[in-house]
């Protein structure tokens, strides 16, 4: 019982907005931003995924991301590489 409780609360908090996301506006085609430290152009937008086709500056080479990774300053955190974590170089 305490169960569906819990979850009746949970279903007030988000109707009252206390747990909404905090959401960046969606990209447009033709925004310029960061992923992480690198320039990207927005080249179409699939916004009920969350999804945008981008580019790197002066690259031709197009793939899909989350427009949550996207920032509009470059991101210079330092961070490990996956390959690393496994024990490659």
């Amino acid at each position: 019982m305490r169960m569906s409780f819990e979850r009746d609360e949970l279903k007030d908090l988000c109707r009252k907005g206390d747990l909404s996301m905090k959401v960046q506006n969606p990209p447009q085609i033709g925004d310029k931003l960061f992923l992480f430290h690198r320039e990207v152009i927005v080249i179409k937008t699939y916004l009920t995924f969350h999804l945008v086709k981008i580019r790197y500056i002066n690259e031709f080479t197009e793939f899909c991301i989350d427009y949550h990774a996207l920032s509009p300053q470059p991101d210079h955190t330092n961070s490990i590489g996956i390959n690393k974590l496994r024990g490659r170089i």
